[in-house]
């Protein structure tokens, strides 16, 4: 080809960077025009703190824009002089601090500006932004730590943020910079000295590859946020380890694999969802704390053959594998609808979602029952008893609603 069309060719690539490489929003994509503006005039407003706004944050800005299919004048808000309005920033403020748009806004700004030497106004903006948007300073910190990983392009810093995260910060999921992730890290496996972080952007996105990967990893921490998997395709287990966490996941069951915590000092499942498990959907083995919120079990009916005793005790959803009952078990907000067992001899059982002792808060039961004589044409619900039981003795629930289901403890 000859020097000048190349020459052609590389002045379009530079000149349509945003149109091939945008950044998306998936927080903006929503939202009305109207707001789409005050948006991206607001992170204008920001940059034209500096005297000369650099091309690479021009670059950026124009990748953003583009991200969100927005109207093509949100594109000229940096290149061109234009009336501020009061108005606008308390419409833009009242709009954007009642969502997670505001953590959104705060990490795009804390990019654009550190993206270059940082200009004191600049960064007295971006505070006066924070303080207006209710953000408090640990999560400030989280999305500092973030951002730096993005503009150094460093997965272990990426994932050292997790680590370093404050409790006070737990309002903050990696959902906010997933879109960077997918263009600034061309990864979605992090592994950090004390921590391994799998966060695909997208369901598409899971590896079998990479989930063992983080499964295998030598760190005392793993996080996965965000998977959706076939249990029966892939076990997932950990053993170990100080810390697991498993994020807005769903899991998806059958005859043969539960997820398995052994030797675990904490286990937190936040958000997630177990669905249509034909076997325990939870084993867990020497765990200190095991930690359920805002997470749903449907349809988690363990069918199996037993001609034990009556009435012995066996969580059919959530088994516990130690020798003597257990405390640690938390559930927070979750639901357990059409969960139990289904036994297809005519033996009984008392604790049959867990074995464990839990303590339940704000949680539903919804037609949950152990069933025997499931060989037959018809199951049939165990006989009404003292022992027909959810858990074991010595659980506690509060605030929790029972519709169609046996006994908590």
């Amino acid at each position: 080809m000859k020097k000048e069309n190349m020459s052609k060719l590389y002045s379009y690539l530079e000149n349509n960077k945003p149109n091939i490489y945008p950044i998306g929003n998936k927080y903006l994509n929503y939202a009305d025009e109207d707001f789409k503006i005050y948006y991206f005039k607001m992170l204008a407003l920001l940059l034209q703190q500096n005297s000369e706004i650099s091309e690479n944050q021009k670059q950026l800005y124009k990748r953003l824009a583009v991200g969100v299919k927005n109207n093509v004048k949100i594109l000229d808000f940096i290149e061109m002089q234009w009336d501020f309005k009061i108005e606008e920033f308390v419409n833009f403020i009242k709009q954007c601090k009642t969502s997670d748009l505001k953590y959104r806004f705060i990490f795009d700004g804390l990019i654009l500006v550190c993206m270059e030497e940082k200009v004191h106004d600049q960064i007295k903006l971006l505070a006066y932004f924070c303080d207006e948007l209710g953000i408090k300073k640990e999560e400030l910190s989280y999305l500092a730590e973030n951002a730096a990983a993005i503009l150094e392009m460093s997965k272990a810093k990426f994932a050292d943020a997790e680590i370093n995260k404050s409790p006070l910060a737990v309002n903050l999921t990696n959902d906010i910079f997933a879109e960077y992730m997918e263009f600034a890290m061309k990864s979605f496996l992090f592994e950090g000295e004390k921590i391994t972080l799998y966060c695909p952007v997208s369901n598409s996105e899971t590896t079998i590859r990479d989930l063992s990967k983080a499964q295998s990893s030598l760190t005392p921490c793993v996080k996965i946020v965000g998977i959706k998997i076939n249990l029966d395709e892939f076990g997932l287990g950990f053993k170990n380890r100080e810390k697991v966490i498993l994020e807005n996941c769903v899991f998806t069951g059958g005859l043969n694999n539960s997820i398995i915590f052994e030797n675990c000092e904490k286990v937190v499942i936040e958000n997630c969802k177990f669905e249509n498990f034909s076997t325990y959907a939870i084993k867990y083995k020497n765990v200190n704390s095991l930690e359920i919120s805002h997470t749903q079990f449907l349809n988690c009916i363990r069918k199996y053959h037993s001609s034990d005793a009556h009435w012995t005790s066996e969580g059919q959803v959530i088994l516990c594998m130690d020798e003597k009952i257990s405390d640690g078990v938390i559930l927070d907000n979750c639901v357990f609808d059409d969960c139990g067992g289904q036994n297809a001899y005519e033996r009984t059982k008392s604790a049959f979602i867990c074995n464990g002792r839990v303590k339940a808060d704000k949680c539903r039961f919804i037609r949950c029952w152990n069933y025997r004589n499931c060989d037959k044409a018809a199951r049939e619900k165990d006989p009404e008893d003292r022992r027909r039981t959810m858990f074991a003795s010595g659980s506690l629930s509060v605030n929790c609603i029972f519709d169609d289901c046996a006994l908590f403890c």
